[in-house]
């Protein structure tokens, strides 16, 4: 007879309670209580009080992060566009198809990273108001 497998999932609300009581490993290693611009513990929020009180150096901040990403991706899409021979800018996403290409994988990790800065940016701004 095989033996069941069961699985403990645990809602947000519950991790609260107790900080790592009940929550997997693999999660004390990737839930994060820094804050996110100054890496400053804040608890089980995104930003710390000091960064939340300083909104305009904070956003600055974010701002030149994102401003930083936006350029490493522009200037790996460009060299993409050279080395794919493509002109016009419009499928330059789904040109370059070889796994030997490591601008391939850098490009779409910059774009998952600038995804984020972008929705950070939001819930910032979010937060303030």
């Amino acid at each position: 007879m095989p033996k069941t497998q069961s699985i403990d999932i645990y809602t947000n609300s519950q991790r609260n309670f107790n900080q790592y009581k009940g929550v997997s490993t693999i999660d004390k290693y990737y839930l994060t209580n820094n804050c996110i611009l100054c890496n400053a513990f804040s608890g089980k929020k995104d930003f710390c009080n000091k960064c939340k009180n300083d909104f305009g150096n904070s956003y600055m901040k974010i701002q030149q992060n994102l401003n930083k990403l936006e350029n490493k991706y522009n200037y790996v899409r460009k060299i993409c566009r050279k080395c794919s021979n493509i002109t016009i800018d419009l499928d330059i996403e789904n040109c370059c198809k070889s796994m030997d290409c490591p601008l391939l994988f850098l490009k779409h990790h910059l774009k998952s990273r600038l995804k984020i800065m972008y929705q950070i940016s939001k819930n910032f701004v979010d937060s303030e108001y």
